[in-house]
């Protein structure tokens, strides 16, 4: 258990549609925002496999893994840093260059 909650708390949240079961070294905001993963079993391993770099889990990053707004943005120059690494990717570039409109002409 996490927290030092009883059994009936726990059950109780469960049927809430809360966390059914717990990691006790990962707070209940991280266990929250990762229960949108809604394959058990992915859920947990993700929860058991902190990020790369990470000692464990925080709550910005796991509002990241599950696609969330953030209270703590990643810098811009590491965003930047994101899409030059996918732009050298042929086969991300080839995806994303084939969806692109041409640009429009208009005949006067």
């Amino acid at each position: 258990m996490y927290g030092g909650e009883d059994e009936q708390g726990s059950q109780a949240e469960a049927a809430h549609g809360g966390v059914a079961r717990q990691v006790a070294e990962v707070s209940f905001a991280v266990h929250n925002i990762l229960a949108s993963i809604a394959d058990e079993e992915a859920r947990f391993a993700t929860i058991l496999m902190p990020p790369p770099g990470r000692s464990r889990w925080t709550p910005d990053e796991a509002k990241r893994r599950t696609g969330r707004q953030v209270a703590k943005p990643a810098p811009p120059q590491k965003k930047i840093s994101a899409i030059h690494t996918l732009a050298k990717d042929e086969e991300v570039a080839a995806t994303r260059g084939s969806t692109t409109n041409p640009p429009c002409r208009r005949s006067v």
